[in-house]
């Protein structure tokens, strides 16, 4: 996918061009410098996301964004910048844009913002005063009830329809209706959505969008989705050069990929990367080291949840990362 950066050279430009090698691994991306955007000839081709910062071009920002848009009129464009009040921020969406991401989100937030709009949806943050910030201190203050905001709480945490009935003792339709009356009251469209607005007013810790960074996330929930498999020591998972299907959860056991020198542990998610990777192929052999209980999602599951679960995306990115950075550092 070519993504096109508009920006000024500098530390945010790099910053933001390698969030958005997290969010799309397998971007390239193509800086154009702010100051000569307006006006100069766009790269041809097909663009697959278009990201503008708009500070830096100033009274400019609606006209390149207008260009930006007719140019690539199949990709996403995103105007990045600092919070602006609402007629700023909708002048630049009439402009064109399809989402506005205000630079002092986290970087678990500017993610969830890219995945959505890569997903068709468009964008638009609350942007809340100090009064009105003041003045909700609670997901009732958003005009939710106390079991709707148990709901979108359950959401934030990544957890399906299922699971939340389960742990609420309601119903799957239950749960579908108080999500229905969620996006009502907070004039969303997606969970994506009505999380990121729970988070910028600070009643949903960004606690919960961090777990899934550093990976303390639940996967019980995907158990009933995935296969079952029971392995003797010393069976062989995959090798090296294996079509890469599925993605593997080790519930018990022990399973050491011999090409990396790793070795997987109970509660460990591995064979990632052959599944997001160009060749889809494995880049080690796994030899089960001990009896082990491994279950294991195709790869069209793991897309599926994945463009479906915003904090499971979330953490399949940073597992992604994680393990091309250990990759990197890894003696030759």
């Amino acid at each position: 996918m070519k993504v096109l950066w508009v920006a000024p050279s500098g530390l945010l430009g790099e910053a933001l061009a390698r969030l958005v090698g997290v969010v799309v691994p397998e971007a390239e991306i193509v800086m154009i410098p702010a100051d000569h955007a307006a006006g100069m000839s766009l790269p041809e081709g097909p663009a697959g996301l278009v990201m503008i910062d708009v500070d830096a071009l100033a009274e400019r920002a609606p006209e390149t964004v207008a260009l930006c848009a007719s140019t690539y009129p199949e990709a996403p464009v995103v105007a990045v910048a600092e919070p602006r009040d609402a007629e700023a921020m909708d002048r630049i969406l009439r402009a064109g844009a399809t989402g506005y991401l205000p630079k002092n989100y986290s970087h678990a937030m500017m993610q969830s913002v890219l995945r959505l709009v890569l997903e068709g949806a468009k964008y638009r943050p609350v942007l809340p005063d100090a009064r009105d910030a003041a003045a909700v201190t609670s997901l009732q203050d958003l005009g939710l009830t106390p079991r709707q905001a148990e709901v979108l709480s359950l959401l934030a945490q990544g957890k399906s329809n299922e699971a939340i009935a389960k742990q609420l003792g309601i119903s799957i339709g239950v749960v579908k209706l108080h999500i229905n009356a969620i996006f009502k009251a907070l004039n969303v469209q997606s969970r994506t959505e009505a999380v990121l607005i729970a988070v910028r007013y600070g009643v949903v810790s960004p606690q919960q969008l961090r777990d899934a960074e550093e990976g303390r996330f639940s996967l019980d929930w995907l158990l009933p989705h995935m296969h079952h498999s029971h392995l003797k020591r010393e069976s062989v998972l995959f090798r090296k050069g294996d079509a890469g299907k599925d993605l593997y959860y080790l519930q018990r056991g022990t399973i050491r990929l011999l090409d990396l020198g790793m070795e997987m542990g109970a509660g460990e998610v591995f064979g990632e990367i052959a599944i997001f990777s160009p060749d889809h192929r494995r880049t080690s052999t796994a030899v089960c080291t001990t009896e082990v209980d491994v279950f294991s999602l195709d790869a069209e599951q793991v897309r599926r949840i994945y463009a479906s679960n915003p904090q499971f995306a979330l953490y399949l990115v940073y597992l992604v990362a994680r393990r091309l950075m250990a990759d990197r550092v890894r003696p030759a």
